[in-house]
């Protein structure tokens, strides 16, 4: 599952209805940094539910949107490799990705410098604070670099609450306490946002609880809320 990839459906697709949903799909299924995701149609059909010519159709209707791109098979059960464009294109540059501009890339009086300096080094120096001027302790954060914390932060980080900030829906707290591991509770919470968008959250905190009390699981096997969720969990009994 990626975070980046579902995040940008619920919060910036334009699809409607069934197709929000395999879109969503497409999303669960998408790698790490939410740009391609392999999955077939008849997987996608079993997660929205829908027959699978819809599907089929539904993705059509994704990829002359522009919110889906087809790039191939990959030959592993007819999956297919998608492409969510959106993604990428809402992440923001990262200051690694960028080159330094050098001295010698700049024409100065029709003649190109042969310095090695980067041309950020180059720069005059800030003007350092007036003495005797106090300096905010509530400001320290935004001035230091190591304790910004925005300052190279990814698309999906900056997606996530701030630490101590989340804020759970009541329903999923009660999905946490009845569910029997409590690992990656953040991650749990985007996947019960998906999962709960399309299924009744007594239903989904019921069957937590059965899969808790069910005398044939064992502990050292019990799935992580997240992947519980990702998988349909609740329709095993």
């Amino acid at each position: 599952m990626s975070v980046q990839a579902t995040t940008w459906v619920w919060e910036h697709s334009q699809a409607e209805g069934t197709a929000r949903l395999v879109l969503l799909a497409v999303a669960d299924a998408a790698n790490r940094e939410g740009e391609r995701a392999w999955v077939s149609a008849k997987t996608i059909s079993k997660m929205c539910r829908i027959g699978h010519r819809t599907a089929q159709r539904k993705i059509a209707e994704l990829i002359d949107s522009g919110e889906l791109e087809k790039m191939g098979s990959r030959g592993e059960k007819h999956a297919t490799v998608y492409r969510l464009p959106g993604v990428r294109e809402n992440q923001p540059v990262r200051q690694d990705d960028v080159a330094p501009v050098r001295q010698d890339d700049v024409r100065q009086n029709g003649v190109y410098a042969k310095s090695d300096t980067p041309l950020r080094q180059m720069e005059p120096a800030a003007t350092p604070p007036m003495a005797h001027t106090p300096i905010n302790p509530s400001s320290s954060k935004e001035l230091h670099p190591i304790n910004n914390a925005h300052a190279h932060e990814t698309v999906g980080e900056r997606k996530r609450p701030a630490p101590g900030r989340v804020h759970y829906s009541p329903a999923f707290e009660q999905f946490w306490e009845a569910y029997p591991r409590k690992e990656g509770k953040l991650d749990a919470y985007n996947a019960w946002r998906s999962a709960s968008h399309f299924n009744n959250a007594s239903h989904l905190i019921a069957a937590a609880g059965r899969y808790r009390d069910n005398p044939n699981r064992d502990p050292r096997y019990t799935k992580t809320p997240t992947r519980w969720l990702n998988t349909r969990g609740w329709e095993d009994g």
